[in-house]
């Protein structure tokens, strides 16, 4: 019907009222099935990511079975000890081990996974900077430290320091931890920290 005066009758909201129902029963619907459809397609590749990204770490850990082996002696040790450490002793409490929550659980055991590597690294880039800054002093007209952002550091160098200060850095830094692999120590030089990656 038309809209007849300057307010709707009781018949005209009550047919409206049924129009809009009937609308949004149909596009409710339509909206589910269209959802549900989406989630078949998106199950359907999810399943078939999950049982790649499978087949890649089976494959990754037939490869590197020491990565496999470290990770699970790592973790049988972490609830054993409650802690995990670094190669220099530093240790990681991880009271979550026992956790009654399977998923907090399993973070605490990817963490005493992690956290011995990172733990390291984060020693050895302190030990570096502690065999550093003796020298650093002496040479505060060259070049000075600006900033050390996980495993690296920035300098700011005098042109003409560059070459002298670089072999010292890569030398002292390569020194910092007695390892059983080499110690590598890349450096590079540029006008900003952007262009000396």
């Amino acid at each position: 019907g038309q809209f007849t005066g300057a307010y709707p009758t009781e018949d005209e909201l009550a047919r409206a009222a049924e129009v809009h129902r009937a609308i949004a029963e149909v596009g409710a619907q339509a909206g589910i099935t269209f959802a549900i459809e989406s989630l078949n397609r998106f199950e359907s590749h999810l399943l078939n990511t999950m049982e790649q990204a499978k087949s890649y770490v089976e494959r990754y850990f037939e490869r590197y079975p020491g990565v496999k082996r470290y990770m699970e002696s790592t973790r049988k040790q972490a609830h054993e000890q409650g802690y995990v450490e670094t190669v220099f002793g530093r240790r990681l409490y991880l009271p979550d081990l026992a956790h009654k929550s399977y998923s907090i659980r399993q973070s605490a055991e990817r963490q005493a996974i992690n956290a011995p590597m990172q733990g390291t690294a984060a020693d050895i880039i302190k030990r570096a900077m502690l065999a550093l800054d003796p020298w650093l002093q002496g040479k505060r007209d060259e070049l000075r430290m600006l900033l050390q952002v996980h495993d690296e550091l920035l300098f700011e160098v005098r042109r003409d320091a560059i070459e002298g200060c670089t072999s010292e850095i890569r030398k002292r830094m390569s020194e910092a931890a007695a390892l059983k692999v080499p110690l590598v120590v890349d450096v590079g030089v540029g006008e900003s920290w952007d262009a000396a990656h």
